[in-house]
């Protein structure tokens, strides 16, 4: 049965892949206008979309328009993606929107397993999403942003992604989001 810390924690899964798909490899093309993208070619810039097979969705998305599938009940025995814990990391900062929790991280059973199973701590600030836009401006003009950030709709955002974020099209971009079939299956 899908609980709402399970929820809350597929949520944050989405958001984060949904941020780092908006992510765009740099080209000496034009950088785009408020409301367009970056230069170069679509396959160039764009993850490929892998479509996960392991489990049939109640609700099938459609990733040309970028919505995921959708499920009534979690799978009785899901399929791993990958095997854990990861190998240990730096610790990776995230800030996104959401409802506080009721218990802390260091008397969340849940939360210390997520961190041992993915081998780093994850320093989360979670903001309600009424006050969202008013922390993620104030981290950006005081160049305080941590690792990863849920995005939302921002002025000038082509250029804001040049100038704060890294560029993570070497890595993931076109088919060399295949390595990552958790992040490349988010349409």
């Amino acid at each position: 049965m899908l609980n709402r810390r399970s929820l809350l924690a597929a949520t944050t899964a989405v958001g984060v892949g949904a941020g780092l798909s908006a992510c765009r490899s740099g080209s000496d093309g034009p950088t785009g206008g408020s409301g367009g993208g970056g230069g170069g070619s679509a396959s160039d810039v764009t993850p490929t979309y892998t479509e996960f097979t392991g489990v049939e969705a109640d609700l099938p998305g459609d990733a040309e328009l970028g919505i995921p599938n959708g499920f009534y009940t979690y799978p009785d025995a899901p399929q791993k993606v990958t095997e854990y814990p990861l190998p240990e990391t730096e610790p990776i900062s995230i800030l996104s929107q959401g409802i506080t929790a009721n218990v802390s991280r260091n008397e969340s059973n849940w939360w210390k397993m997520l961190q041992a199973d993915l081998g780093n701590e994850l320093p989360t600030t979670v903001i309600l999403s009424t006050q969202y836009n008013e922390k993620f401006q104030t981290l950006v003009a005081g160049d305080q942003l941590p690792d990863l950030v849920q995005m939302v709709s921002t002025p000038e955002l082509p250029k804001l992604l040049e100038a704060k974020f890294t560029d993570l099209g070497e890595f993931i971009g076109g088919d060399k989001v295949a390595q990552y079939p958790g992040l490349a299956s988010i349409p």
